[in-house]
């Protein structure tokens, strides 16, 4: 008969009590961690661990005599309201986690006053009158120096007209140039005029007018002003520069957009680098450019941080400088300052617009600080044209190991100005929810023809940014458009070796001709330049992979209509067609493209700090020894 022995059976019995008290000690700690860093982190696991378990309640611990304080994090959640009007000051209130003494707080460089901390989680002050109009990272610094911000947390608005930015800033003589003006409360019917001089003007929105300046306007700097229907009016001084057309001029411009960075998100105690894309507005010869780079402003003892260069920067085109090392010390809000042109080597037609500027943020450290990488981006599927101004961006992104996961995306639309020689940003999405927005995201061009550049750029949760956009270009065909005198409008359509390439001009008024400019540079254009209104038509077959550059070149002011087709099939190459009329003798052919074949909005640009999510402190769970 067989006999159980109570001895064996009470250790299992006991082993089993110790398992369980094992794991009902670590369901209530992890709940513990759940409740304590908030409802985010609970609703993300929510799937994971269930509202109630089939396990009784654990014993209620006993008190310990000297209880440890609870561990802080310092993180920011909210700033309410977080829109006012900069003309008013204005009590806010910061909420977060971890707040000690009495911090110090900034919307970007400007100092926020009275701050009082009611809690470890809640602080109250006042954002000064005059705060100017724009949007602003939220800073916290402890006493103890470590650092917390909430990127594009803040918005200042302008209670009335005003002008925020004029871009391009410079043009010349001879050549009609858009101006693109951003601010606020611009009213339908609102007009631009540079000093006495009406412009047509185009509004876009509230924030964003157009502005068309005369070819025949006269070389001089002018002062911008925007007028209301109701006769309000903004202005700004000197706002505008045009040079006079010539190779005897020359001049070396930047914007505070042009001062950028490698990684794009700096970050504290970190070797960061920093350089300018420079612009070159005239000129006849390469010449070699320095700049001199400071962090703070050189005036007041601004830190040296070194020269970049450009190695024979040629005429009308922009470039690069070398890159300068920069270690910020802490996390906060920098103004990084350039001078161009240092020892004055460059003779200028234009001296005063060699010092750029620019304020940025400084993250704190974070466990990920590698950057994501956009891997794909269309827009309307790939589409070589587009008739439409509505169409639909699509991109995709990846985050490395050890990634905190992608958050957020931002679009850039581009135009090409021939008055400045360079690329100018004239759209904008600002940072959008990754998820939301990677996909059938519409997207409306600005109406100016010819081709579109785009790039789509990528943050992760940890607020890195791609090193590098994905860059894509659409060609807009409208049913009619103009091309000014000596000015090209300019296309670009990729083709493989093989495919035709089949292009119609008709005029309209005025006389435009046909170019089309093969991928390489030592090859001779195909030429359509038919007397006055005479139809041209260029038919190719594509004897190598790349872009080939349709340009229509106005040999008078004129306005057309313009067909392309690609087609797999082949034809042969022709330089016009004979139905079209004869060629006009009289007329000199273009030796080169107006617009360099390799010319697309540079890839390093200056953008605004992305979105982060708080970054949780490490979390351990301590386990019991349990002796036997």
């Amino acid at each position: 008969m067989q006999q159980f022995r109570p001895f064996s059976a009470r250790k299992t019995i006991d082993r089993h009590k110790e398992q369980l008290f094992v794991l009902l000690l670590c369901v209530a700690t992890l709940s513990g961690i759940f409740a304590l860093y908030g409802q985010e982190a609970h609703a993300n696991t929510a799937d994971i661990l269930p509202q109630q378990g089939p396990y009784p309640p654990p014993p209620t611990p006993t008190p310990s005599p000297t209880p440890s304080p609870t561990p802080t994090y310092l993180q920011l959640f909210s700033i309410s309201p977080d829109t006012v009007s900069s003309a008013s000051e204005t009590t806010v209130t910061v909420r977060g986690a971890g707040f000690q003494g009495v911090p110090t707080l900034n919307l970007g460089s400007y100092a926020l006053n009275n701050v009082t901390r009611s809690s470890s989680t809640q602080i109250t002050a006042v954002v000064p009158a005059g705060l100017p109009p724009g949007v602003y990272d939220l800073i916290l610094t402890n006493p103890d120096g470590n650092t917390v911000l909430l990127a594009q947390a803040f918005s200042a608005s302008s209670s009335g007209l005003a002008i925020r930015a004029v871009q391009p800033p410079q043009g010349t003589t001879g050549i009609e140039t858009t101006l693109n003006v951003f601010g606020f409360n611009f009213a339908s019917g609102a007009v631009v005029r540079l000093e006495g001089s009406l412009l047509a003007t185009t509004r876009i929105d509230a924030t964003f007018l157009r502005a068309v300046v005369p070819p025949a306007l006269p070389a001089g700097t002018y002062d911008l002003s925007v007028t209301n229907p109701d006769n309000s009016t903004a202005a700004i001084a000197d706002a505008y520069t045009i040079l006079p057309r010539s190779t005897e001029n020359d001049d070396l411009y930047a914007g505070s957009s042009q001062l950028v960075s490698e990684p794009v998100a700096l970050r504290a105690g970190t070797l960061n680098k920093i350089a300018l894309v420079v612009t070159r507005q005239g000129g006849r010869q390469p010449i070699d450019v320095t700049v001199q780079f400071f962090a703070g402003n050189p005036a007041d003892d601004g830190t040296p941080l070194g020269r970049g260069s450009i190695v024979l920067l040629s005429p009308r085109s922009s470039e690069s400088t070398s890159f300068v090392n920069w270690t910020p010390p802490t996390a906060g809000s920098y103004t990084l300052y350039a001078i161009l042109d240092p020892d004055n080597t460059v003779p200028e037609s234009l001296e005063g617009n060699n010092v750029v500027s620019r304020t940025l943020t400084v993250l704190p450290s974070a466990n990920d600080q590698l950057a994501p990488r956009v891997e794909r981006f269309t827009i309307d599927g790939g589409a070589a044209t587009t008739t439409d101004l509505a169409v639909q961006l699509e991109m995709s992104a990846s985050d490395p190991l050890p990634s905190s996961g992608m958050k957020s995306l931002l679009y850039q639309e581009f135009e090409f100005s021939p008055g400045a020689s360079q690329w100018i940003p004239v759209r904008n999405s600002g940072w959008l929810d990754y998820a939301a927005a990677r996909t059938n995201y519409p997207w409306q061009l600005l109406a100016s023809p010819g081709m579109k550049y785009l790039q789509a750029w990528a943050a992760d949760q940890s607020g890195n940014i791609a090193v590098a956009p994905f860059k894509a270009h659409i060609n807009y065909i409208p049913p009619i458009d103009r091309v000014g005198l000596d000015q090209a409008r300019t296309y670009r359509y990729l083709l493989a070796a093989g495919n035709q390439l089949a292009v119609t001009l008709t005029p309209l008024t005025g006389d435009p001709d046909l170019y089309i400019w093969p991928p390489n540079p030592n090859a001779p254009p195909y030429v359509s330049n038919l007397s006055d209104t005479a139809v041209d038509r260029v038919t190719l077959t594509a004897t190598e992979n790349g872009e080939y550059q349709i340009e229509v070149y106005g040999y008078e002011d004129a306005e057309y209509q313009l067909t392309v087709q690609v087609n797999a099939a082949s034809a042969v190459s022709v330089r016009s067609s004979p139905e079209s009329g004869d060629p006009n003798p009289d007329k000199e052919e273009l030796t080169a493209p107006i617009l360099n074949r390799d010319s697309t909005p540079s890839n390093r640009q200056a953008l605004p700090t992305a979105p982060t999510l708080p970054e949780l402190p490490p979390t351990f769970i301590f386990l019991p020894t349990i002796a036997r």
